[in-house]
């Protein structure tokens, strides 16, 4: 395997997904730390692109957002958009009274998406495109919808490397896709552990503060 720092690299950040991914491990990550530390890393380093959902009318992240571009990083924004979830009912028969009982089993919900795995997808596909040299892939992402697309990179373009910088897989309490993880057995495929660097890209967040339970009297 070619040594991965000679390639040139484009660095792919999923940024949502990765701060949940460390805020379960309980680091709050910082991008302008992340993006020095890439600096330093990688010797032939083409650009590093940043994609998040946002909220138009959120003035403090777009604040934000400038000083991530000034600093050199590729801002990549999309607008959430809302999808309904609406409300489900069953019904059931009571046995002891034969009566029809209607129940809600699931409230109704507003989620907010996206759809950043498209748009990362298509901007790697498009500097694959006008590559004309070996190139090291790295995807800053916990996302399992991105298997598929890694595979066929690997299968199409042999002269690309993909690295993806996760949290590592375990038991419980685990953030990163099984379908990434798997992907370890083929060839130009690295996963790499991003809290072996998580002093250098972020901080550790305070512990936790649980109301006290009042005790019943004896």
């Amino acid at each position: 395997m070619l040594e991965l720092l000679t390639l040139k690299t484009f660095v792919y950040i999923d940024a949502s997904n990765i701060r949940n991914a460390l805020r379960k491990s309980n680091y709050e990550i910082d991008f302008l730390k992340l993006y020095d530390y890439i600096k330093q890393k990688y010797n032939h380093l083409g650009s590093v692109k940043y994609f998040e959902g946002v909220d138009a009318e959120d003035v403090d992240m777009k604040a934000l957002f400038a000083s991530y571009e000034k600093a050199g990083i590729t801002m990549h924004l999309l607008s959430r958009k809302s999808y309904l979830s609406k409300p489900i009912f069953k019904t059931f028969d009571c046995t002891a009274c034969k009566v029809k009982n209607k129940v809600q089993v699931r409230e109704e919900k507003t989620t907010m998406k996206s759809n950043i795995d498209v748009f990362l997808t298509t901007e790697i596909f498009s500097d694959i495109i006008q590559a004309r040299e070996p190139l090291h892939l790295v995807i800053v992402s916990c996302d399992g919808d991105y298997a598929e697309m890694i595979k066929k990179i690997l299968e199409l373009y042999p002269k690309t490397y993909v690295s993806v910088v996760a949290t590592p897989f375990k038991r419980f309490g685990n953030y990163l896709s099984a379908r990434l993880s798997e992907l370890k057995k083929m060839e130009r495929y690295n996963l790499v552990d991003i809290l072996t660097v998580k002093e250098k890209i972020g901080h550790k967040l305070p512990p936790r503060s649980f109301e006290k339970i009042p005790q019943l009297p004896k």
